[in-house]
């Protein structure tokens, strides 16, 4: 009768020692799974952070490049604007001079005109060219780093998921030794 009692009591001081273990480590990986997901939570936090501020500085630079390309067409209409006065000047000098020299002298005045013209013309054309393309690179650029952003958020998220998931599996395995180990008590 007293090896029974104390069979039943040994088995009383396991099931508890056991119980207190499997506490213990559920609690070890409560904080684990805790400090993981704090981790990435932080991550996310940072990363989506970083994104606005990308969204930020691209709006802001777009702005700024866009104010910057105004300044610039501004100037350039006054210079073409300038020009267009300074080659009427010349048009009507060049004129009072054919009238009153050769008309093969007022030929090449005119012919310089036209040369300058055209000069002005393809400066403008190119120009425009040039500010397209500077403004398309910066697009691409921007749409790049935004873009490496979010999927370094994305592949965050994800690894995060998986954390969680193996944590609950870690969990639920447990558990299920544990109400196995107890039951054979």
């Amino acid at each position: 009768v007293n090896e029974a009692k104390m069979m039943v009591k040994w088995r009383e001081v396991l099931r508890s020692a056991k119980t207190t273990t499997l506490t213990n480590q559920l609690q070890e990986l409560k904080l684990r799974v805790s400090e993981g997901t704090r981790g990435q939570e932080s991550l996310i936090r940072v990363l989506a952070s970083q994104v606005k501020q990308a969204h930020h500085q691209r709006s802001t630079a777009a702005h700024n490049h866009l104010s910057a390309v105004h300044k610039l067409t501004a100037l350039h209409e006054e210079h073409v604007s300038m020009l267009t006065r300074h080659v009427r000047n010349m048009e009507a000098k060049a004129a009072h001079k054919a009238a009153m020299e050769t008309e093969d002298q007022a030929a090449q005045h005119l012919a310089n005109l036209r040369q300058l013209n055209l000069v002005v013309g393809a400066a403008e054309r190119d120009h425009e060219l040039t500010e397209k393309e500077e403004l398309t690179a910066f697009h691409t650029t921007i749409t790049q780093v935004t873009s490496q952003l979010e999927d370094e958020l994305a592949v965050a998220r994800s690894e995060k998921e998986a954390m969680l998931e193996e944590a609950w599996v870690r969990l639920s395995t447990a558990y299920r030794d544990h109400q196995n180990n107890t039951s054979g008590l």
